[in-house]
């Protein structure tokens, strides 16, 4: 009889500025429970990402029981801790040595905290995925990676069901852009239902099939509350009776004999070697358009185009600086300049920037750590004209925050003026009052730009 293997691989993430209200509370709602689902049942099986910036604020503020109980986790086989960017930038738009790096304070960290020294799986933070990292990940001896199914039968990559995608040495699995979604969105699937669809799906094969289900770990409990218990819980209960469907790690599927090895070939006629550039956010409709990882790099985004204006700049001052000086008041700098650089770019400021999400506070603490970074190494390297670019980048960028924000509120206002039309009552009385609003704010923006 045809089995179904199923891999669920979690990624667990807070930026390394989180505070501790917001730790406190996604400890409570997900990562105890999380920890203690994985340690009380006999056939739980997870593959997870664990962030360093959220491993140490776990550190920092305490939560031993968490560690302890992803600690426990890793050493009975109940989830294995694979490897990602420490600080979870977007790997394909990093330079390759920065690359390197962030996966290498990833390997030290889980080596030291978590006894980790196995280079089995890399996750690329938010899935994003780029050819040029293949090399980088071979280099380094892991034996798999991840991306997603979505945007490769437009590019007429077929999506493997019993085999396993190889490039040179290290396997690139799929995840199930499909299933993946349907979980991370909480559509009222129970564990219970999910298992008996996989088990009518393996009806359908005459052979052993694997879908891989990757998605951010704070949905079970954060996200969507008590969602480790309603979906992870209620699904663990059902595999226990289940003859078609296994649960396993994402690395127990190179190990399965019914799952056969195949080498993919290289593509002709496309940008690409392999597999298309791509992350788990990525639409065929943005492939087409050329925005490849579009809630964090988009195309006509000023803010995108500003924010990563200042990346590159930062990046392109330190090319060339020799990190390992021995001694003196310099080498001092140079270590806070290496910490500022390892941390300054996170994923999630982007991400509150894109077109479909929208957070200014997140996106001025990246903003703020970048600038950090840059006064620094314009101090260090005596350089008043990489200071004065930045400053002038630094300057449109806080305009298109701003008119962003205007158009936000603008369109908060609309909303409300338009929702009145169906309380006559109510409208007599605030009508007025929000067309102040809406008139002192156009003034206001009118001003700004005749200062200009």
């Amino acid at each position: 009889m045809a089995k179904m293997y199923v891999a669920f691989l979690l990624d667990l993430f807070q930026p390394s500025s989180q505070n501790d209200k917001v730790i406190d509370e996604v400890t409570r709602e997900c990562y105890q429970p999380l920890v203690e689902l994985f340690n009380s049942k006999p056939n739980a099986k997870f593959t997870v990402s664990l962030a360093n910036s959220l491993a140490s604020l776990l550190i920092e503020f305490r939560k031993d029981k968490v560690i302890e109980g992803l600690k426990q986790a890793v050493k009975f086989g109940k989830i294995e801790m694979i490897h990602t960017g420490a600080y979870h930038p977007i790997f394909p738009l990093l330079p390759d040595q920065e690359v390197k790096r962030q996966i290498a304070l990833d390997k030290d960290l889980k080596s030291e905290h978590f006894g980790v020294t196995t280079t089995s799986g890399i996750f690329s933070p938010e899935m994003c995925y780029h050819d040029k990292l293949l090399p980088l990940y071979q280099e380094m001896g892991f034996q798999w990676t991840i991306i997603d199914d979505c945007v490769m039968e437009i590019n007429g990559i077929r999506i493997p069901q019993h085999e396993i995608y190889h490039v040179n040495d290290i396997a690139v699995f799929m995840r199930s852009e499909l299933w993946s979604n349907r979980i991370k969105n909480g559509h009222h699937l129970t564990g219970r239902e999910f298992v008996r669809q996989m088990e009518a799906e393996i009806q359908l094969q005459q052979q052993d099939c694997y879908t891989i289900i990757a998605i951010s770990g704070e949905t079970f409990g954060h996200h969507v509350k008590y969602y480790q218990e309603t979906f992870l819980r209620d699904m663990l209960c059902k595999l226990s009776k289940s003859d078609s469907v296994e649960l396993c790690l994402v690395s127990d599927l190179l190990n399965i004999k019914g799952l056969s090895k195949i080498e993919k070939p290289k593509e002709v006629g496309q940008i690409f070697e392999y597999f298309p550039p791509c992350s788990w956010a990525t639409q065929p409709d943005n492939y087409k358009r050329g925005d490849y990882y579009p809630l964090w790099k988009s195309k006509d985004n000023p803010i995108h185009e500003n924010l990563w204006k200042l990346t590159d700049l930062i990046w392109d001052a330190n090319s060339n600086i020799n990190f390992n000086i021995e001694g003196d008041e310099q080498h001092s700098g140079l270590n806070k300049l290496r910490d500022l650089l390892d941390r300054a770019f996170y994923s999630t400021q982007y991400f509150w920037a894109s077109i479909w999400f929208w957070n200014p506070e997140r996106i001025y603490e990246g903003i703020d750590l970048q600038m950090r970074t840059l006064y620094l190494t314009a101090s260090l390297m005596d350089n008043y004209e990489l200071l004065k670019a930045g400053q002038e980048i630094y300057t449109q960028l806080m305009w298109a925050i701003h008119q962003r924000t205007q158009e936000e509120l603008n369109s908060e206002l609309d909303k409300s003026l338009a929702k009145l039309n169906t309380d006559s009552d109510f409208k007599k009385r605030i009508l007025p009052w929000l067309n102040s609003i809406k008139q002192a704010i156009d003034y206001h923006e009118l001003r700004n730009i005749n200062n200009t």
